[in-house]
């Protein structure tokens, strides 16, 4: 072969055709230009000696994120250098995007921080603001005023009369139920006589009926409440400015016009209402002296005698008795507001 034909063989194994030259240099730079801004612009500052070493190039693993969606606990980043692993995974060691996805709950929540508790925490989560740990507003209550106004919050108590103290079974009427509380305490009726003493058995000292609670209350304004029959009664008539004697017809009026302790409605009583403070367990005054004052003598009641009408009934607290006199008589009175 002829030296000139050599040549030409070899430079033509050298020569590229244009259409490979021009791929070859478009790859060429697509390598380059990718090296390029993956150093410099894509992935920040590579530590490319080691794995990164500060926990702001450092990411979580899955399996950190997965065990603080679990438990709410912030891990913590590896720390030092990087370490080849000793061995490959095994079953169980990481759980996945699926797993975690599995354990993160669908839509935003509704509740906000006047629904929790105060001092309480909770997750919250609004659309495109992710989740925020908020701490409740909701105050403590106490029902404490009179007033029929409830205050919106949270009642700490698991009974009511834990809530208030007046909601006790004892302090509702009984048989009626107020919050699945049925009240025991007995409203209205007959007191009872007083009489203690058993003089026979299954006598009126033996069973002692009547009212259990506490029979009367001192309002301390000059007034006795019945805590039996709901009535309220002049302690001590004097002080009242009503302390003389009457006609059956000026006593009415007397009771009717009088003005004390900030109330305008008093009356004379009727005749069983007069009748229900005598104390039979006590002679000479048969009143319960403790709460009324002013006991000696005969006290009128509002009630005609039918069998002669031109007479009423009236109480001689000496002995208890229940008498009939003339209206004309002149007698005490102990005046009485309220009542059925």
């Amino acid at each position: 072969m002829k030296t000139e034909d050599r040549k030409q063989k070899i430079e033509l194994r050298f020569t590229l055709h244009p259409a490979r030259f021009k791929f070859a240099a478009i790859v060429a730079c697509s390598l380059w230009f990718t090296a390029c801004c993956v150093q410099s612009g894509f992935a920040g500052n590579l530590d490319s000696s080691a794995a990164p070493s500060s926990d702001t190039t450092r990411m979580y693993t899955l399996e950190q994120i997965y065990q603080k969606v679990t438990s709410g606990t912030t891990p913590t980043k590896q720390s030092g250098g990087f370490n080849e692993p000793s061995a490959g995974p095994t079953s169980g060691t990481m759980h996945t995007l699926d797993d975690i996805e599995a354990k993160i709950a669908a839509g935003t929540t509704s509740a906000t921080a006047a629904d929790v508790l105060s001092g309480k925490t909770f997750i919250s989560r609004t659309t495109g603001n992710g989740e925020t740990m908020t701490t409740g507003t909701m105050p403590t209550q106490t029902l404490s005023d009179s007033s029929e106004t409830v205050n919106a919050g949270y009642y700490a108590a698991t009974t009511l009369s834990a809530v208030d103290s007046d909601l006790a079974a004892g302090n509702i009427k009984s048989g009626t139920i107020i919050f699945g509380i049925t009240g025991t305490l007995f409203s209205g009726g007959l007191p009872k006589t007083g009489q203690t003493t058993v003089y026979q058995t299954y006598d009126d000292g033996y069973y002692q009926k009547g009212y259990s609670g506490t029979r009367f209350t001192d309002n301390g304004d000059g007034t006795i409440t019945d805590n039996a029959t709901g009535l309220m009664w002049v302690a001590n008539p004097t002080a009242a400015g009503v302390g003389g004697t009457y006609t059956w017809t000026d006593a009415i009026s007397a009771c009717e016009n009088l003005s004390y302790a900030g109330y305008t409605d008093w009356r004379l009583p009727n005749v069983k209402e007069l009748h229900s403070i005598v104390d039979y367990g006590t002679y000479n005054p048969c009143i319960d002296t403790t709460y009324f004052t002013s006991t000696a003598g005969l006290y009128w009641s509002s009630t005609t005698y039918a069998y002669t009408t031109s007479n009423a009934w009236y109480i001689n607290f000496y002995s208890g008795r229940v008498f009939d006199g003339a209206k004309t008589s002149s007698y005490y009175v102990r005046p009485v507001r309220g009542g059925q």
